[in-house]
């Protein structure tokens, strides 16, 4: 592949929604955002996805 063998500085790849399992969802300090609904827009999340 390319990207293993060519310096690379971005990578752009796609996945469909349903790939997608949620490991956690943090906030910008690094702690679990634990309560349900709708999430605040003044502090975007951080977002783990898992395998």
């Amino acid at each position: 592949m390319i990207v293993q063998s060519e310096h690379i500085d971005i990578v752009i790849m796609a996945d469909a929604g349903s790939d997608w399992v949620i490991d956690q969802v943090l906030n910008q300090r690094g702690n679990p955002i634990l309560k349900f609904g709708k999430m605040s827009s003044d502090e975007p999340p951080i977002i783990q996805k898992g395998y």
